[in-house]
């Protein structure tokens, strides 16, 4: 399968662990135009009835997510991209990016939110409800 022609683009993809600001930094800088954020847990909390565990719908989250990014990759008005979700390893990313289009163009950065652990683990606990991310995740 061949690569598509495009224009240049940018896909942001968060490295880090929960609480480490990965969310709160691409609601900023997603605000530009030209820009979006695809984030996993967005869709995931869109599709969780409150009596639901966090993981219940994992495979149709993992799903719309690449559905969003992939048609962010091919969305001319798009340049900007922000993956939010940990991508804590190796594995985690190429699970990621095997499964987007394969695009001329496209420059893949990975942004690293290297935290204190103790200092994550307390912000996480300062969220509320389902925005709270289970330990062991």
């Amino acid at each position: 399968m061949g690569c598509i022609r495009m224009s240049a683009k940018n896909l942001w993809i968060m490295c880090g662990i929960p609480g480490s600001g990965k969310s709160t930094w691409c609601s900023k800088v997603a605000k530009k135009p030209g820009a979006i954020r695809v984030s996993r847990d967005v869709i995931r909390f869109a599709m969780l009835e409150d009596d639901e565990d966090y993981f219940a719908h994992e495979f149709d989250v993992f799903r719309e997510f690449i559905k969003q990014i992939n048609d962010g990759l091919v969305d001319e008005k798009v340049e900007d991209i922000f993956v939010d979700a940990t991508h804590l390893n190796e594995k985690s990313r190429n699970k990621l990016l095997d499964r987007l289009k394969k695009l001329d163009g496209v420059t893949i950065n990975a942004v690293n939110f290297l935290i204190d652990f103790d200092l994550a683990w307390e912000r996480n606990n300062l969220r509320e409800g389902r925005s709270v991310v289970p330990y062991g995740v």
